[in-house]
């Protein structure tokens, strides 16, 4: 790989032949980077030349500096007062008997599917924002403004110093450096001539430091979320509302400006979701330990052959919804 058996003349001389292009894809691997950001400005001061993993690398250190007031503003927001949540009257006797273990697990929930899956929106669309970005770039620079650059720079990448086109031993001998068994590759194409070197991640991943990106990313909407998780604050409002769980959408109406409305929905949507599901089952539990204590109680009251088997069910905690249907039946028959 890269350019080992191949003395500098001669790749000096090779990449000449090849006119500083990949002769598979015909890109060169170089990008002209415009610093401050307008591709209006095409002072030579202006334009300097990165190859595509520093052009990346440098447009993704921008916008993770842009984003990190982003994320604090939004969550700052967020957190200024108690996110309501509305659930039916049925729910009330549940969340009262539970009520510390309620609030964790709607904050649980609330790190789980409210967090995570707008970081991952946020990050896809800073990801889209950066191809555009270096698309923008490369269109907008004319090929003779291009070719000024390349030369001032002597085709080579003014942060790391590569000219990121390699030159291949097309039989695979390193010896053997015949012109005509070399060739002109840019380092996307050659690492995919030599794919097999890197099968543990995709090649265009690497160009674009995209594992980089997302580590980084990461490690910084995590700070920020951590720092904001303490004043995460809830109150819990019950009324006949016809559903049994309803967020208060005004809290994130911001969230619905910056990531669109059916990305904030599906999120609440499912967040509501898991909290009724865990409501149901502490509801279901609640059942439970009820008709245990009664079965206990009325063992001694009803006849034995008529309630025996539900009371073997409640002692060995084995119950089921037909059960405790048929248990109450039988309950009422037999007291009357």
């Amino acid at each position: 790989m890269g350019n080992e058996g191949v003395s500098p003349h001669i790749r000096r001389k090779i990449l000449k032949r090849d006119g500083y292009k990949c002769q598979n894809c015909g890109y060169d691997y170089l990008d002209v980077h415009y610093m401050d950001g307008n591709i209006e400005n095409k002072n030579l001061e202006n334009l300097i030349v990165l190859c595509r993993q520093c052009h990346y690398k440098l447009h993704q250190i921008e916008k993770l500096r842009k984003i990190k007031p982003v994320l604090e503003n939004l969550l700052n927001e967020l957190f200024e007062k108690p996110i309501e949540i509305f659930m039916d009257v049925n729910f009330e006797e549940v969340v009262e008997s539970f009520k510390n273990r309620v609030q964790r697990e709607i904050i649980r929930e609330f790190k789980f599917f409210v967090k995570s899956r707008i970081l991952a929106k946020l990050e896809e669309k800073t990801l889209r924002e950066i191809e555009k970005e270096i698309e923008k770039e490369r269109t907008s620079t004319t090929g003779s403004l291009r070719k000024i650059i390349l030369e001032r720079y002597n085709y080579r990448c003014s942060e790391c110093g590569y000219g990121y086109l390699e030159v291949h031993h097309i039989d695979g001998d390193r010896l053997n450096s015949n012109p005509e068994n070399l060739i002109t590759l840019c380092r996307r194409c050659h690492r995919k001539t030599h794919s097999s070197m890197y099968s543990w991640t995709k090649v265009e991943d690497m160009d674009k430091g995209t594992s980089r990106f997302y580590r980084e990313f990461y490690k910084l909407a995590h700070k920020i979320a951590k720092d904001k998780e303490d004043r995460f604050k809830m109150t819990i409002k019950f009324k006949q509302a016809g559903k049994s769980m309803k967020i208060n959408r005004e809290q994130f109406k911001k969230f619905y400006e910056i990531f669109g409305h059916d990305i904030v929905e599906d999120i609440l949507v499912q967040w509501e979701r898991e909290i009724r599901r865990y409501l149901n089952q502490l509801e279901w539990e609640q059942q439970k330990e009820m008709y245990r204590n009664v079965y206990f109680l009325l063992e001694h009251v009803l006849p034995r052959n008529s309630f025996r088997v539900f009371v073997n069910l409640a002692k060995s905690g084995k119950f089921d919804r037909k059960t405790l249907r048929e248990a109450k039946r039988i309950l009422k028959e037999s007291l009357k």
